[in-house]
C-alpha cells in the first residue's frame, strides 16, 4: 500500500489532476468553505475544532508541498540551463572545427608561398653565382673583389627574404657558450658550418663566416660542429647560398701536371676557393726537380688572392706542398 494524492492549486481552488505517488493529500475545506461564501465567523470556529496534531500535520503538509514545488522549479530551471549548456557546447565545437580549417587553409597558403620564394630565391642565387664566376674569369683584381662583394651583398639580401618568409623554429641541442674566433660552427637553420668571426656581441648576434657571407647570427640558431653532425637532405637555400664549401676541397694536387696547364688549374682553384670562403688550401706540387714548384711560387707572388704562402711543415708534406693562406 503507498499513499497518493490529487495535486490542488490552493490558490485557484482546483485541481491539477496532477497524481501525486506517495504524498498524502491535505484537506482544503476551510479555503474552499470561505470561497464559497460561508461566513468567516464560522469558518474560524471550525477550524478552532481543530487538535494541536490536526494542526501541526497541516503545516508539515504545506511545507512539504511548497519544497515540493521549488523541487520541481529549480529541476525546470536546471533542464534549460542543461539544455542552453549543449546548445552552447555545439557551436563551440562548430566555431573550432571552422577556426581549424581556416587555420590549415592559411598554413597552407603560407608554405606554399614560403616554398615558392625558396624556389626564386634559389634560382636567384644560381644565377648571382653563374654571372659571378663569369665576372671573375674577366675582370682584373680590383674587379673581382668588388664582383665578389656585390655577390654578398646579393646572397646577403636573399638569406633575409628566406629568413622572413620560412617560420622560426627551434633546434636539437644544447646553445653554446664561451665561442671564440676561428671556433667551428653548425648553423642547424640553414643545415652548414661555418666558423666563429667575433664572439657574441651584446646583441647576443654572432659574426660567423660560412661560404662566401659574413652574417651576423642569434646565439641560439648556433651548435658547436662537432656535436652536431649533418643529417639527412639539405635546405635548398642552404644548398645553393651556403654550400660552395662543399664543393671545394682544401687542396689541389698538381702532380705530373706541366707549369702552364699547373698555372691554370692554380688560377682557377684559387678563384674558387675564396668564392667558397676557405681561408687555407694545400697546392700538392710533388718534390723532384723543384720546376713545378718554383714555377707555382713565381705565379703565386703579388697574387691578389694570395695573403702569404710557405712550404709544408713536417706533417703537411713538407717541401712537397705549399700552404697558402687566401686574402
Amino acid at each position: 500500500m503507498e499513499n497518493a494524492s490529487v495535486e490542488f492549486d490552493a490558490v485557484t481552488l482546483r485541481p491539477t489532476y496532477r497524481l501525486l505517488i506517495g504524498q498524502p493529500g491535505r484537506s482544503n475545506a476551510f479555503r474552499i468553505a470561505a470561497r464559497l461564501g460561508l461566513p468567516g465567523e464560522l469558518v474560524d470556529r471550525a477550524r478552532d475544532f481543530m487538535t494541536v496534531e490536526q494542526v501541526r500535520l497541516d503545516e508539515l503538509m504545506r511545507n512539504l508541498e511548497r519544497a515540493q514545488q521549488e523541487a520541481e522549479e529549480k529541476q525546470e530551471t536546471a533542464a534549460i540551463l542543461a539544455e542552453e549548456a549543449r546548445a552552447l557546447k555545439e557551436k563551440c565545437e562548430k566555431v573550432e572545427q571552422e577556426l581549424a580549417g581556416r587555420r590549415e587553409a592559411i598554413l597552407a597558403k603560407a608554405g606554399e608561398e614560403a616554398r615558392a620564394l625558396v624556389r626564386a630565391a634559389r634560382q636567384e642565387a644560381e644565377a648571382a653565382i653563374k654571372e659571378l664566376r663569369e665576372k671573375i674569369s674577366r675582370e682584373t683584381a680590383g674587379g673581382r673583389e668588388a664582383a665578389i662583394q656585390e655577390a654578398r651583398d646579393r646572397l646577403g639580401k636573399l638569406r633575409g627574404r628566406v629568413d622572413k618568409a620560412v617560420p622560426g623554429k627551434t633546434f636539437a641541442g644544447n646553445v653554446p657558450s664561451d665561442l671564440r674566433p676561428g671556433e667551428d660552427v653548425y648553423l642547424p637553420k640553414f643545415s652548414q658550418k661555418g666558423y666563429v668571426l667575433s664572439p657574441p656581441g651584446p646583441g647576443g648576434e654572432v659574426q660567423v663566416q660560412v661560404g662566401i657571407l659574413k652574417m651576423n647570427v642569434p646565439l641560439e640558431e648556433l651548435r658547436r660542429a662537432e656535436k652536431t653532425g649533418v643529417s639527412g637532405g639539405q635546405t635548398e637555400v642552404g644548398d645553393v647560398l651556403l654550400g660552395k664549401a662543399r664543393e671545394i676541397s682544401h687542396e689541389l694536387d698538381l702532380r705530373g701536371l706541366y707549369a702552364d696547364e699547373a698555372k691554370l688549374q692554380v688560377e682557377k682553384y684559387l678563384d674558387d676557393a675564396c668564392l667558397a670562403g676557405l681561408s687555407k688550401v694545400y697546392l700538392i706540387h710533388g718534390k723532384g726537380t723543384g720546376s713545378l714548384r718554383a714555377a707555382i711560387h713565381r705565379d703565386l707572388k703579388g697574387h691578389s688572392r694570395v695573403k702569404s704562402f710557405r712550404l709544408g711543415e713536417q706533417g703537411e708534406g713538407g717541401y712537397g706542398v705549399t700552404v697558402v693562406e687566401l686574402a
